[in-house]
């Protein structure tokens, strides 16, 4: 049960998100400015992590909260898709926001862990950029730096219409 009234609020908004079907299930070309915001956040092992020190990989970059079921359950296939591109090149990067480093760590299996870079957002504050209205909301930037794609909702990330799509991207 949802007790926390930020929570409550995004799970509100969330629920709505998919029952308008609000480009859920879609990986669809990102329409806005192409050059990523700033993001510096800690990782659950309290190094630092700058989004522009993965210059030259293709990010995958996903908002995300451990209580949202859509999130939950694309976890999973996000890692597979890392698995299917090997990690080269390419680099999955989730902020989990508002929870703490304990119950991240325990949802995440350590297999996780060790391919993503998990970094957490105590507050929206460093996000009012992202915009992260949806959970889970993903972004795919290109090796160039540039957002490429943008998809508000849960999707299959191993379907071979998606990998085939951020495959063309790597470099």
């Amino acid at each position: 049960m949802l007790k926390n009234p930020v929570k409550i609020f995004y799970a509100s908004v969330l629920g709505f998100g998919f029952v308008f079907g609000v480009n859920a299930g879609q990986l669809e070309l990102f329409k806005g400015h192409p050059t990523p915001p700033s993001l510096v956040l800690e990782d659950i092992n309290g190094k630092r992590h700058r989004l522009s020190g993965y210059h030259g990989k293709v990010v995958l970059l996903n908002f995300w909260a451990t209580w949202c079921p859509p999130c939950r359950a694309e976890m999973p296939a996000i890692w597979r898709l890392g698995n299917q591109l090997e990690y080269k090149n390419f680099q999955v990067i989730t902020v989990n926001i508002g929870e703490e480093k304990e119950v991240i760590r325990a949802f995440m299996p350590k297999r996780m862990q060790k391919d993503f870079v998990v970094l957490m957002a105590k507050d929206m504050e460093p996000l009012q950029h992202w915009r992260p209205i949806y959970y889970p909301t993903t972004y795919i930037i290109d090796s160039g730096g540039k957002i490429r794609y943008r998809i508000y909702g849960a999707l299959e990330w191993d379907k071979p219409e998606v990998v085939k799509k951020i495959r063309a991207l790597l470099p």
